[in-house]
């Protein structure tokens, strides 16, 4: 099964690779994660005016609509960098998640900041233990959130509040409200997280945000779509510097690559890198075809082979690099806790496996 790449899709990962390839080293890599902010505000205003952040958006929106295979072309070509800019998770909030609400004065106004790069936003789950004192009108919010993504930087938080009949209430709210706190902190791979406190906070009820039932859990699956691109781009990339390597490397007076066995475990990283591919690929096909909700199901699947093949060779790489390998000076090991966070991030991989067993009425194996 294969999908025809339409022109928007081949311009757009090719602008990609060529930011990969001129834009994206290591070296700098860990200079601006090394940074205060962890990312870079001016590339992040390219990755706007490339039309990145427009891809999930409807053209009513100023967006371009375009497909989810399109999108998660996009991050599988800009995988290799693993990058610090949090495209993936800010295309599910601002692109598809505030792209799918009801327009409001309030959302327009976000939304626009955020497609010209001006502002990030971050979630807080409706399960997160936040509650709101007359959540229909002008509102009062008030709890605690642990480990939001991209929290510590955003400029808007999108509150999530279950209200008394269980179904979730959403709030616009500015990072500079009174009563709103946080505490950021870095992940392993230096994706920015915080803890967030709301204490009194008041939001009008023009800040509330009107979405559909299943918009949500669309989102969700946008999200572990890209997150599993992402990976599969990043095994890609460790199997080419993995066969560099020992392609140049000498042991016994012989090229590393030589030896039969190495050949057979670089074959293996290959192996598993098309694995994940494929599943990706039929993920793609179903969203395309029949909407992330009809795709729900694959996309677990997808998500839950780039998590496991993705471990596998990236652990594999490292190994073949030998002691280097284990140290932050190679890109090996970033890929490594990358790929890890991206499981993580996206809804546990076993979460996932036994979601798309589920749908197929079958019990999951254990890995």
């Amino acid at each position: 099964m294969s999908l025809t790449p339409s022109p928007e899709c081949v311009a757009l990962v090719d602008s990609a690779e060529r930011m990969v390839r001129e834009r994206y080293d290591y070296a700098s890599l860990r200079a601006v994660l090394a940074s205060a902010e962890g990312y870079s505000r001016a590339r992040w205003h390219e990755f706007a005016e490339l039309g990145w952040l427009a891809v999930p958006l409807a053209e009513a929106d100023g967006g371009l609509g375009l497909a989810p295979s399109v999108a998660s072309a996009l991050m599988a070509a800009l995988g290799p960098a693993a990058m610090s800019e949090p495209l993936p998770s800010q295309l599910a909030l601002g692109g598809y998640l505030l792209g799918r609400a009801r327009p409001t004065p309030r959302r327009e106004a976000v939304l626009a900041r955020w497609l010209a790069g001006e502002s990030l936003l971050a979630l807080v789950e409706p399960a997160a233990g936040v509650v709101a004192t007359a959540p229909h009108g002008d509102a009062v919010l008030d709890g605690h959130a642990g480990a939001v993504l991209d929290a510590g930087r955003a400029e808007v938080f999108i509150v999530g509040v279950r209200q008394e009949d269980g179904a979730p209430a959403y709030f616009l709210v500015d990072a500079d409200t009174a009563g709103l706190a946080r505490q950021a902190r870095r992940g392993a791979d230096g994706r920015d997280f915080a803890d967030v406190e709301l204490r009194g906070v008041r939001v009008a009820a023009s800040a509330r945000l009107e979405l559909a039932a299943a918009a949500r859990d669309d989102a969700s699956g946008y999200l572990a779509l890209l997150l599993a691109s992402e990976s599969l781009g990043i095994m890609h990339a460790l199997v080419r510097l993995t066969a560099e390597h020992l392609a140049q490397r000498e042991q016994f007076g012989r090229k590393l690559i030589d030896f039969q066995e190495l050949q057979h475990r670089v074959v293996d990283m290959q192996l598993e890198t098309v694995r994940a591919e494929s599943m990706l690929e039929i993920a793609r096909h179903h969203c395309d075809d029949g909407g992330l909700g009809a795709g729900a199901a694959m996309i677990s699947a997808a998500l839950y082979q780039a998590a496991r093949s993705g471990r596998r060779v990236a652990e594999e790489a490292v190994q073949l690099h030998g002691a280097i390998g284990m140290t932050d000076e190679l890109v090996v090991g970033h890929y490594l806790k990358r790929i890890i966070s991206n499981a993580i991030i996206g809804g546990h991989a076993e979460t996932h496996l036994e979601r798309a067993a589920g749908a197929r009425g079958i019990s999951p194996l254990s890995p």
